[in-house]
């Protein structure tokens, strides 16, 4: 009588998951694959301290933006605090500390946003009526993300209102992480107009977006893009409405009576 072995474990599972993912190499339909003793077996451990440094100068080699590998490390500590949950492992991610050798130099400061700049940025913007130049202006007085009108429907934009105003939320295109950021923005002087431009453009084309020209996946980077090649010379950058909005604001929170 045939007996069957029973399976392989592999021992970096065991106790903890019953079930490894193998990467199999393709088979005739004909024939079955099986794992190997080459799946379970441990990881040689290093020959030297060159080998263990060899991948963090492979790493250097790739050159990548510290922003980048700051987001996939984030990335990937929400993946292993999602994995631990899961299982009922009461710990942290190991990386969650991760130190990312020259994060501190590659930080480019806001710089210092004057009332003449803004003017400036506003004059520039107001010379024609490009679908980024309305988007910058709406920006200007709400201190919206890029993304945020960019990706916005038709019917976010509510004009015929006591207090005209654009709403963020979620939709086919763009998603809201929480539940304060579905919110109503009010609309007033030149980006007010902005999106009234926008809004008779959109319903001339027939089209359920505000700004149909960026109504699609990264259409925001698109947009920004522009804007940010537009206004290269004057030192400004589409993020840095926001920042203004808020200093705008703080000012006049401040402001004595």
């Amino acid at each position: 009588m045939r007996t069957t072995k029973k399976p392989a474990i592999c021992p970096g599972c065991a106790g903890e998951i019953t079930v490894c993912f193998l990467e199999l190499k393709a088979v005739k339909s004909t024939q079955l694959a099986y794992p190997t003793r080459a799946h379970f077996a441990p990881p040689k451990p290093p020959k030297s301290a060159a080998e263990l440094a060899a991948p963090a100068h492979r790493l250097d080699e790739l050159k990548l933006i510290n922003g980048a590998i700051k987001n996939d490390n984030n990335t990937l500590n929400a993946i292993i605090n999602m994995a631990f949950k899961h299982l009922d492992i009461d710990k942290l991610s190991p990386f969650r500390a991760l130190h990312i050798r020259g994060e501190a130099e590659s930080i480019r400061p806001i710089p210092l946003i004057t009332s003449k700049l803004i003017h400036a940025v506003k004059e520039r913007m107001l010379e024609d009526n490009s679908p980024y130049r309305l988007i910058a202006l709406i920006q200007l007085n709400t201190g919206m993300r890029i993304s945020e009108p960019t990706l916005a429907r038709l019917d976010d934009c509510v004009l015929d209102h006591p207090v005209p105003h654009i709403w963020v939320r979620k939709n086919s295109l763009t998603d809201r992480k929480t539940q304060a950021s579905i919110r109503a923005i009010p609309l007033c002087g030149v980006s007010l107009d902005a999106a009234k431009k926008l809004y008779q453009h959109a319903k001339q084309v027939g089209s359920e977006w505000l700004v149909p020209q960026y109504a699609r996946d990264n259409g925001n980077t698109t947009c920004s893009a522009t804007m940010n090649k537009c206004l290269k010379d004057l030192g400004f950058r589409s993020h840095m409405f926001r920042h203004a909005f808020v200093d705008r604001i703080k000012v006049l929170i401040h402001q004595p009576n």
